[in-house]
């Protein structure tokens, strides 16, 4: 019996490969309960997107056609939505959900059937490797004048739950980053105060410079899903010797192609945008526009836009996308359903002598639930408090709980497979004190919490933020 996984040219993936072919992924398979029944002879996966993407498939072989399997006959535990088909001597599993990382799973079947009429049942192993990310940290202060105090250089660090963290990419200002299949995307300021975009290569440590439409600043960098477009939106500035007048104009750059194209909204108008974001297909872009509110777009195709409705910052997609988080100046962040084209207002908690906000929603990507943060006031006076909880429409759970005199959470997500909670804190709210950077400001005391999502338990704290899970 042989176990082969998918190759990968990616560093990131490589290197998970090559830890699970030593040992972090262990797979292995019980004696047939029936000696002469099937048996299974090879099982090939993709080792690095199983717990990172659904629609993910484990296909295992047999020695002997067998007859077809219903999902009845297969159990995985822990419990996982998938189904089942059977070809030939091929097994099939196609997993709908991410699996949690560094988890044991049995994968059961039972009464497996050869042509023949014989029959085994078989066990299968597996558990996944840790997790790995990327956030940045940053070493340096603005002052009034305006000066720059840098005690190092600014720095991308590469961690996981389980391991030591190491800088991947260091430079004198960062201002934003994404990641690709292999590279960086990072935005920066040079010594010169110009910013700059490049494509740092993580393999080769080599970087090539994107050329920018204009001298002007970068804000809202963003990547598609598939990594094969990232975009900003780009203001000029006249007193750096700008020729033209783009204020957030939305620029798109196609990684394969390297180039770099303006979108286009209704009326063929160029698109200036005060946030966007990528939908789960790689390619539909929702934009918030000052003109014509917020538009759908494909970033490759000539049709006509989409109008959405009037609405402002763009939150999270849900897996499908077929749900959006956008804030309203009347109801806060709402869920809009775009199928059913229907607002979702989140519920609040109803406490007695206590007034409760919903300040931020995020869906979570492996079931209908939700993360939110609130802040809760009491009627009677005294601190307010801030927390996020995850909710599933029918019951609510704090996740994480802190009084806002003490400190601030300034932002929070989820990983792709919902297993992690992240929370950015910084200092109170009366006593923050922020980095100065032109764009993209945080708070100097800035830390990001992991949390387990089933027990609330803090696994692991970092200094730093714009944690982005591999």
């Amino acid at each position: 019996m042989s176990i082969k996984s998918s190759p990968r040219t990616s560093f990131r993936k490589r290197v998970y490969i090559c830890l699970s072919v030593l040992g972090s992924l262990i797979i292995f398979f019980s004696i047939a309960l029936v000696f002469d029944g099937p048996r299974i002879r090879k099982v090939e996966f993709d080792a690095y997107k199983i717990t990172r993407e659904t629609n993910q498939t484990i296909l295992m072989r047999s020695n002997q056609l067998i007859k077809a399997l219903d999902s009845s006959q297969i159990s995985i535990n822990p419990d996982v939505d998938f189904s089942v088909t059977t070809t030939g001597e091929a097994i099939i599993i196609n997993l709908k959900e991410r699996l949690d990382y560094e988890t044991n799973y049995s994968i059961k079947i039972k009464d497996m059937q050869s042509d023949n009429g014989r029959s085994s049942s078989y066990e299968a192993k597996i558990k996944t490797g840790n997790a790995s990310y990327h956030y940045l940290k940053r070493n340096g202060v603005f002052s009034k004048e305006p000066t720059y105090t840098q005690k190092q250089p600014d720095q991308i660090i590469r961690g996981s739950l389980n391991g030591q963290d190491e800088v991947v990419y260091s430079a004198h200002q960062i201002v934003d980053f994404v990641m690709l299949e292999e590279s960086l995307v990072i935005s920066q300021v040079d010594e010169f105060n110009e910013i700059n975009i490049i494509i740092y290569d993580e393999i080769t440590k080599k970087s090539k410079e994107i050329m920018l439409p204009d001298k002007g600043t970068v804000q809202n960098l963003k990547v598609s899903p598939n990594e094969k477009l990232f975009g900003f939106t780009f203001s000029s500035d006249k007193q750096a010797g700008a020729t033209n007048d783009y204020q957030q104009r939305l620029f798109v750059y196609d990684v394969v192609a390297k180039i770099l194209v303006p979108m286009r909204g209704i009326g063929k108008e160029y698109i200036d945008a005060f946030d966007w974001k990528f939908a789960p297909d790689g390619t539909t872009i929702i934009a918030s526009t000052w003109k014509t509110g917020v538009i759908f777009i494909d970033s490759y195709s000539k049709n006509e836009p989409i109008p959405i409705g009037s609405y402002y910052n763009i939150g999270n997609f849900s897996r499908t996308g077929s749900k959006v988080v956008l804030d309203t100046d009347e109801d806060g962040p709402i869920i809009l359903d775009l199928i059913e084209n229907k607002k979702i207002v989140p519920e609040t908690q109803e406490i007695e002598g206590v007034l409760q906000y919903i300040t931020g929603v995020k869906l979570l990507q492996n079931s209908n639930s939700t993360l939110k943060k609130t802040q809760t006031l009491s009627i009677g006076g005294g601190a307010s408090k801030t927390a996020i909880v995850v909710s599933d429409g029918k019951s609510n759970r704090t996740i994480f709980n802190i009084k806002q005199k003490e400190t601030d959470i300034t932002d929070f997500g989820s990983s792709g497979n919902d297993q992690y909670v992240t929370v950015e804190t910084s200092g109170s709210v009366s006593n923050k004190q922020h980095d100065g950077y032109p764009e993209n400001s945080r708070p100097i005391n800035i830390k990001t919490r992991i949390l387990d999502m089933k027990d609330s338990k803090t696994l692991k704290t970092i200094d730093g933020f714009m944690l982005t899970w591999e």
